[in-house]
């Protein structure tokens, strides 16, 4: 993952307010000209780091299988 993506997500962590993060962080993911074949694995890898307290502890406490497969995290 290149730093200047994660310096982007870490301006934007997401603490509340659900539905507001996964629309800027659809947005932001975006923008980042990823083929629909790649987009699940990007997303799935972006997402914890964008993330903090309440909302990291709750990604943190899901299954395996959740976590790795992004339709089940959406």
């Amino acid at each position: 993952m290149k730093i200047e993506l994660l310096q982007i997500l870490y301006v934007n962590l997401f603490a509340s307010l659900d539905f507001h993060h996964i629309t800027k962080f659809f947005e932001f993911s975006g923008t980042l000209g990823v083929s629909e074949e790649e987009e699940e694995v990007v997303f799935t890898r972006l997402f914890p780091h964008s993330l903090i307290g309440k909302a990291k502890e709750w990604y943190l406490d899901q299954p395996t299988q959740v976590m790795t497969n992004w339709n089940t995290l959406e």
